[in-house]
């Protein structure tokens, strides 16, 4: 096969994937610029609300929108963590390292030891009391706590009684992934963590056989402290709104960092493009918990539903790179960008956008912006009556793996993305959303 190099992705690759861009496109999409921002946040991570790279990511972020012309304040945002510092899970001779599950339930330094028992497959309540329950989710992309094919095991997991969980998130990278999660779940009752699931054999083995395992989640109780970044370029008219969430579990370079990205290209180009435009751009933390900072600037600081033109949500995938699976966890690099992603707009707007997104894979479908079809803050946001919205949405190969870093962008599917994206916003803006 020479489809390109073969990448394991249990190591975080520096890669010198960089492809020059295609003649003139460089001026038009500002290519470069685009993945140095991508490169940059990367380097800030990880990105959890109130980290230090989430911070350092405010201070970024607020300096470029402030150069743009924008008057920029933060509106603070506070809550209960875990700082953890040791997430094992262990039986016999294996020890393996995982992610803690959020919100945390700490053991302290001697663990948490009980049998193991498969709960993936419906499972008497009986034979789950007092154990610990290993959970082997179904093959996906996985994102959040919340979704019907995680929730589901948990929940009867937690029913039956059980004292500790075990989640093994099976997708195409092969790696552990974070899992969003609310600020108040049933999970924080027991110690929970997610382990990959080429390394879960061994695990899996013990707990058919019903093994003693012990889980170690030792950490500390903090506040996490950080901030919405909201700035605005007065004008006249209803406002145009820009938002894109910044936090994130790790360096989250496709998941965030692409439409971040995008995001601080499009803020100069719509305050030279429509002077006299009421611009509002808010960078929203509290993401991985399910999308506190969106519901904060919505409920506290957004302008009402009839005094917004067109509401434009960057979330996750902008423009992650896409992969070849060759095996479990190894993928091979394309340039080109991930097609799990989506465009949604209004129905009536669908027409104007299709000729525009065309070369832009998964883009080249745009979908109705409904509840239905939404996800992340872009459902909060049309729940609350902002029915005027272009938002997009994905979940790339490495989503909420450790390994999103600037490899997972191609620089120059960037940059056409770019280029298609902003093309066929400014067209719906002149065209539908003028005042």
């Amino acid at each position: 096969m020479t489809a390109g190099p073969l990448i394991d992705r249990r190591t975080t690759l520096a890669l010198g994937l960089a492809t020059s861009l295609p003649a003139g496109m460089a001026r038009a999409a500002a290519g470069p610029s685009l993945m140095d921002d991508v490169r940059h946040y990367a380097a800030l991570g990880p990105h959890r609300t109130g980290t230090a790279g989430n911070l350092a990511t405010l201070d970024w972020v607020e300096a470029r929108l402030s150069a743009a012309g924008f008057a920029v304040q933060r509106q603070p945002m506070r809550y209960a963590d875990h700082d953890i510092t040791r997430a094992v899970i262990a039986t016999g001779a294996v020890r393996l390292e995982g992610i803690v599950q959020r919100p945390a339930c700490p053991t302290g330094s001697d663990g948490l030891s009980a049998p193991l028992v498969l709960a993936d497959e419906p499972v008497d309540p009986a034979r789950l009391s007092g154990k610990i329950a290993v959970i082997r989710l179904p093959h996906a992309r996985h994102s959040s706590i919340l979704e019907g094919r995680t929730a589901r095991p948990v929940k009867a997991a937690l029913a039956a009684g059980c004292v500790g969980l075990v989640l093994v998130t099976r997708g195409p990278s092969g790696e552990a992934l974070a899992l969003n999660a609310p600020l108040e779940h049933p999970v924080s009752a027991v110690p929970t963590l997610v382990i990959a699931p080429r390394d879960a054999g061994p695990i899996i083995a013990a707990a058919a056989r019903g093994d003693t395992g012990r889980i170690v989640l030792e950490g500390q109780a903090i506040i996490a402290s950080s901030a919405n970044l909201v700035a605005r370029r007065q004008g006249k008219g209803r406002a145009i709104i820009v938002t894109t969430p910044l936090s994130g579990w790790f360096g989250c370079a496709g998941e965030r960092g692409s439409g971040i990205a995008a995001f601080l290209q499009v803020a100069p180009l719509l305050a030279r493009r429509y002077p006299a435009a009421d611009l509002h751009f808010a960078g929203l933390v509290g993401h991985e918990r399910e999308y506190v900072g969106g519901d904060a600037y919505v409920g506290a600081l957004a302008p009402p539903p009839d005094q917004v033109r067109l509401w434009v949500h960057l979330g996750a995938g902008f423009a992650a790179r896409d992969w070849h699976e060759i095996a479990d966890g190894v993928l091979a690099p394309l340039p080109g960008a991930d097609a799990q992603r989506y465009l949604l707009a209004p129905e009536a707007w669908l027409g104007t956008l299709r000729p525009l997104l065309a070369t832009l894979p998964g883009y080249q479908q745009p979908y109705p912006a409904t509840i239905e079809n939404s996800a992340g803050e872009a459902r909060h946001f049309i729940e609350r009556g902002y029915r005027n919205m272009i938002a997009t949405i994905g979940a790339h190969r490495l989503h909420h793996a450790r390994t999103d870093d600037a490899s997972a962008v191609d620089p120059a599917s960037l940059a056409e993305s770019w280029t298609g994206w902003s093309r066929a916003l400014l067209a719906v803006i002149d065209r539908h959303a003028r005042n």
